[in-house]
């Protein structure tokens, strides 16, 4: 059975705090956009998983386009016809051509035009050509896997997110990527590494394969946490334990650069780095685990779901996320509509129970439950009462509905969708529509 709100009578009715606000002259969703970043194996489940997660935190997502950049030659299928070595990463001369000029006559500031945050995926690895300080390849053929388009791609899409300091979030290659970018250098193998430091190394960040046609799993490991970092305002807490892992690269040094880190796992006494933030941007994050699988994992009930995070924990960066893109959202409309310096949170909650479409309360006790829950929630809201009608398209009926309009200021989004569940719940709701815009508050007085 489908609903089509077809006509609102609103009466009004005020009650609670009131202020005079300047509202834009459109709605903001409630649901800001994340984009991900733009890859072909679509697949992939580096792919998949992210946008369940995203899904799962109650977000909305599109794929982002292929960044092209202006000083490389593709074909019509976006490959590119030079600057490709025979192991499939980047040439050194293309490479060089990618990260001087950087996206710069690209089609990355129209590829997010769009989106309000970006999500940067797991992957092959990153062609060497395009780290700050150039080395050769790590030469382990059974470990060679590049993809110069997407490297291309990512490079520039994540530099011009950067400068615009749009919301990005990096996962095991994202966080790779934002290092890459931001002149950190690169461990191209953990074992030999850690073979070369005369140290012993038990694949924590990889399950080892033992046959080319069996599925190599995560590795589950706990991350310590440091404090004052996004990182700990996700977690909550100085440890992350069940990080789902599945690498052989990593960052060895962000010494001189604009990275900070802020999340380690410690491996025979070597501080492996499993988190990073640039400092200078409002949300610039990347982790070299994959809380997303632990969202598929826990939803599927896999037999080792119990080796990673909760659900509730790996949801929680995909909720930080979508707080950032929302923010970014609201001052990308400010900068066309004006100065807006709050959000303002709309919610339309109907009465009609969802089982019988017949009113759950009378429109007097529906209005005092109302009260109760906002009053337990907020400081301070707004009521409007409005008649409401729509149609069963099953069957043709019409049915009018008492609806309540309610106003919220100053709150998070977080407050919001807990005080909207629980109204779905007394009320009986399949739903409850919110919306969300971006206002400036002024108190008149005369």
């Amino acid at each position: 059975m489908k609903k089509f709100l077809s006509f609102l009578m609103v009466i009004v009715l005020f009650t609670g705090t009131f202020s005079i606000k300047a509202s834009a002259s459109e709605n903001i969703s409630a649901k800001p956009v994340i984009g991900i970043a733009w890859r072909a194996d679509l697949d992939s489940e580096f792919y998949t998983n992210i946008c369940t997660a995203i899904e799962q935190a109650g977000g909305d997502y599109v794929l982002i386009p292929q960044v092209r950049s202006a000083d490389l030659k593709y074909d019509k299928d976006g490959k590119l016809k030079k600057g490709v070595a025979s192991t499939g990463a980047l040439t050194k001369s293309a490479g060089k051509l990618v990260r001087t000029n950087s996206w710069y006559g690209s089609n990355a500031a129209d590829a997010v035009a769009d989106v309000d945050a970006v999500v940067f995926t797991g992957g092959e690895d990153i062609s060497p050509s395009l780290y700050f300080k150039q080395v050769k390849w790590h030469g382990i053929e059974e470990e060679k896997d590049y993809n110069a388009e997407r490297d291309v791609s990512d490079y520039l899409l994540m530099s011009y997110c950067l400068d615009a300091d749009i919301p990005v979030m990096g996962f095991c290659r994202g966080m790779q990527m934002l290092g890459v970018i931001s002149g950190a250098t690169v461990i191209q193998d953990i074992p030999t590494y850690f073979a070369g430091l005369g140290k012993e190394y038990n694949f924590e960040h990889r399950n080892v394969k033992t046959s080319p046609e069996q599925y190599r799993d995560y590795a589950p490991h706990d991350v310590r946490v440091a404090r004052d970092s996004i990182l700990y305002d996700i977690v909550g807490k100085t440890g992350l334990a069940g990080c789902p892992s599945w690498h052989h690269q990593a960052l060895r040094s962000v010494d001189n650069t604009r990275l900070k880190v802020t999340g380690t796992l410690n491996v025979s006494g070597v501080d492996m780095i499993e988190a990073i933030e640039r400092t200078d941007k409002t949300c610039a994050l990347g982790v070299q685990f994959h809380p997303e699988a632990a969202v598929v994992k826990n939803l599927k009930n896999a037999e080792n779901a119990a080796d990673f995070m909760s659900t509730k924990k790996a949801l929680r960066f995909f909720e930080y996320l979508l707080d950032a893109a929302s923010s970014y959202k609201a001052k990308k409309l400010a900068a066309t509509v004006g100065e807006f310096t709050d959000i303002q949170y709309v919610l339309y909650l109907g009465t009609n129970d969802k089982d019988t479409n017949k009113p759950v309360f009378s429109p007097d006790d529906a209005k005092i439950k109302a009260e109760e829950i906002l009053l337990k929630n907020f400081g301070g809201y707004t009521i409007q009462e409005a008649n409401g009608g729509w149609i069963d398209t099953d069957t043709g009926t019409v049915y009018q509905e008492y609806t309540l309009v309610i106003y919220l200021s100053d709150t998070s989004r977080d407050d919001v969708y807990k005080a909207a569940d629980e109204l779905i719940r007394e009320f009986n709701q399949s739903s409850v529509m919110i919306q969300a815009n971006p206002t400036k508050t002024d108190f008149y007085g005369g």
